[in-house]
């Protein structure tokens, strides 16, 4: 994600909360979550998509005019199960859901932790980008499990 991107982001955020579906708590904070699994197996393949989000908002000075980018690394993996589960994908929708900061959830890694928190987020009214979903249920009418996306 490169600043073009981010500028983007803020660009479709505005336009939103101009026509009132951004709640806020700070006018001048754009926060970014993801939610990828931190802790297990997939650890290594998802340092390198923290570590681009991270550098595109250092990129950006962590402002973008008169806003301020927060990010949040959420983990939507558990020890115990060293994967992501759908009890912790859903806490992270639910997390970022109710945070009025939060305007885009960038995540999953796995499409079936999207089959999770997609209709929360949809909703909710939360923009949300997956770096790696691949399921075309998700999307395309017809191509996956019955009654998908």
């Amino acid at each position: 994600m490169n600043t073009s991107v981010l500028r983007f982001v803020a660009a479709i955020l505005l336009l939103s909360a101009s026509f009132g579906f951004a709640a806020e708590q700070d006018a001048n904070v754009i926060k970014i979550v993801s939610s990828l699994p931190r802790t297990g197996s997939a650890r290594g393949q998802t340092d390198t998509i923290v570590n681009g989000i991270l550098m595109a908002v250092e990129e950006s000075g962590h402002k973008i005019g008169a806003f301020t980018i927060k990010y949040e690394d959420l983990d939507d993996a558990t020890a115990a199960a060293g994967q992501w589960t759908a009890e912790k994908e859903a806490a992270n929708a639910d997390q970022a859901i109710k945070d009025p900061d939060v305007m885009v959830y960038i995540g999953t890694y796995n499409s079936g932790a999207a089959k999770v928190s997609m209709p929360k987020l949809n909703q909710a009214g939360l923009l949300m980008i997956s770096p790696a979903n691949t399921w075309p249920g998700l999307t395309k009418p017809g191509k996956g499990d019955p009654g998908e996306p």
